[in-house]
C-alpha cells in the first residue's frame, strides 16, 4: 500500500482503485471519489463530496472545487480544466470525428457562413441548441450519445471540445464561425476552456431523448466494450 492510503481511504471511506495515483501529501475532503487510473499531483486539494473522473490529472497544487471529468487536466486555483490527457498526435480525430471548413463570404456588409445538406453538411438537422453565457472554468457536456449525431460551430468567442472514443482522445479547439466540427454517436464529448463571450452552435441528428445519453463514464466504457 503507497504512503499515505490508509489516510486517503479514511476520507473517501472506501478504497482507491489500485489504479489511481494520489501523491501522499494531496489533501481530499471527506465523500470524495477518484476513479480507476486517475491522478492525483503532489499539494492538491480537492474539495469534499467531489469526483476526479477515469483517467483524469489534478495537477500539483490545485484546488478543485468542481468535479473533474474524464480524463481532464485541470490546473490552478480555483482548479480548470486545461486540456485532456490524449493520446499520440497526428491520429484522425476519434470515433470518426471530423473537421470541416465551411464556406464563408464576406464583404462590406459582414461574413456569411452556410452550408447545405449536399454541400458539407454530414446530416439533416432535427434539433439545434446553443450555448452562451459560459462562466470562466465552466464545464459542458462530458457525455456520450448512443444514437445521435452533433455539429458543433463556435459563433462567437472560442472553446475547446474534448473528444474521446474509449481508446483515442484529442481536443479542438473552435475559434471562427467557418469552422465546423462532426461528431458522430459514440464519443464523449467535453466542453471547456470558454472564451469571454463565446456562442457556441450545436446541431443535432436526433429529437431530445434522454435515454440517448450516456452520462456515466463507466456506462460509455460498458458501452465500447472496455472492462
Amino acid at each position: 500500500m503507497p504512503a499515505g492510503s490508509a489516510q486517503i481511504q479514511l476520507c473517501y471511506g472506501r478504497d482507491v482503485p489500485k489504479s489511481a495515483r494520489i501523491d501522499p501529501s494531496a489533501r481530499l475532503g471527506p465523500g470524495c471519489t477518484v476513479e480507476d487510473a486517475a491522478v492525483v499531483e503532489a499539494g492538491a486539494e480537492v474539495a469534499a463530496s467531489l469526483t476526479v473522473g477515469y483517467g483524469a490529472v489534478v495537477g500539483a497544487g490545485a484546488r478543485v472545487t468542481q468535479t473533474v471529468p474524464p480524463y481532464g487536466r485541470v490546473a490552478g486555483s480555483p482548479a480548470r480544466v486545461v486540456g485532456l490527457v490524449e493520446t499520440a498526435s497526428g491520429r484522425a480525430l476519434p470515433g470518426g470525428s471530423r473537421a470541416i471548413d465551411v464556406a464563408v463570404k464576406r464583404d462590406a456588409l459582414g461574413a456569411l457562413t452556410f452550408l447545405e445538406e449536399k454541400n458539407g453538411l454530414p446530416f439533416v438537422p432535427r434539433r439545434y441548441f446553443t450555448l452562451s453565457e459560459l462562466p470562466d472554468g465552466g464545464l459542458r457536456g462530458a457525455h456520450a450519445h448512443r444514437v445521435c449525431q452533433q455539429y458543433f460551430a463556435c459563433l462567437a468567442g472560442a472553446v475547446s471540445l474534448g473528444l474521446d472514443d474509449g481508446t483515442a482522445r484529442a481536443v479542438v479547439r473552435l475559434e471562427r464561425p467557418e469552422q465546423g466540427l462532426h461528431v458522430p454517436a459514440g464519443v464523449w464529448v467535453t466542453v471547456f476552456q470558454p472564451a469571454a463571450g463565446t456562442a457556441l452552435l450545436v446541431l443535432a441528428s436526433e429529437p431530445y431523448l434522454e435515454s440517448d445519453y450516456v452520462r456515466r463514464y463507466a456506462d460509455f466504457r460498458a458501452l465500447k466494450g472496455l472492462s
